[in-house]
């Protein structure tokens, strides 16, 4: 009995490793620009809060015309 239950402990175990690896996030495989690339304009901006100045990044299209919006949010700069 206490063989059966291994096995089948084991047998979901390697299911889920299975699973998991097809749902990792895999950022390197993303699209990535160079720094020059004349596709993108980038620049350095300033929020003022209440509680303080944010520095951010700001990376948009170079042309003009209606674009998709992301924002990103890091709370981890410690």
């Amino acid at each position: 009995m206490f063989l059966f239950d291994t096995a089948d402990c084991l047998a979901g175990m390697a299911a889920v490793t299975a699973l998991l690896s097809c749902h990792v996030e895999q950022y390197a495989n993303a699209a990535q620009t160079t720094n020059d690339d004349p596709r993108v304009r980038t620049e350095r901006a300033a929020i003022d809060t209440d509680w303080g100045k944010i520095d951010c990044y700001l990376a948009r299209p170079a042309n003009t015309g209606p674009h998709p919006g992301v924002i990103v949010v890091r709370t981890s700069w410690v």
